[in-house]
């Protein structure tokens, strides 16, 4: 991770996973607590930005301080780590995209615990990028041609499939005063 002040060159903050050269980042969000929070998997595209076959679940979700302080929060079981929201209630809610499977963890500290299925599998798509309203409803994007965005009550039952003009949607989001979800 490096941080970078407009016209200035790129400064190292912190080194993820050294020891795995072949894993990437992928799915990163600021926090509740002002940290940065990324999930890394096994990189999946060659040096040209081809396709390229995975072998193995050694993703892992990482709290990065403003120091640059990184601490491993999940063991590294991810295939293809997405989502990360925070819901009112402590939970913290992520994705593997390869088991297509959404997660729940007790959120408290800066740290996880309990790791348990939130929402069953849908047969419409992958998990992907994610966002939560004002209720706590998970807004999932769905890839692998859902060409939808799954919306989850917070007590992880699905609520309703929005279809859309786009197989592979990856990630989404509410904005202005009246973002308060679809009708």
């Amino acid at each position: 991770m490096a941080l970078w002040n407009f016209g200035g060159p790129f400064e190292t903050l912190a080194v993820i996973e050294p020891d795995l050269p072949d894993n990437r980042l992928n799915e990163g969000r600021v926090g509740p607590d002002g940290s940065f929070w990324v999930g890394t998997m096994q990189n999946n595209l060659t040096a040209d930005g081809e396709p390229k076959a995975m072998n193995r679940d050694s993703g892992a979700i990482y709290r990065v301080a403003a120091d640059g302080g990184v601490a491993q929060l999940t063991p590294r079981e991810f295939g293809i780590s997405n989502t990360m929201a925070w819901t009112q209630d402590g939970r913290f809610l992520t994705a593997d995209t390869l088991k297509s499977a959404l997660y729940a963890y007790d959120f408290r500290d800066g740290t996880l615990a309990n790791k348990r299925i939130f929402a069953s599998p849908l047969e419409r798509g992958l998990p992907d990028g994610s966002c939560l309203d004002e209720d706590d409803n998970l807004w999932n994007c769905r890839v692998a041609g859902g060409a939808s965005v799954a919306k989850f009550r917070s007590d992880g039952q699905l609520d309703r499939l929005v279809e859309l003009p786009c197989s592979w949607p990856t990630s989404c989001t509410f904005a202005g005063p009246a973002s308060t979800g679809f009708s």
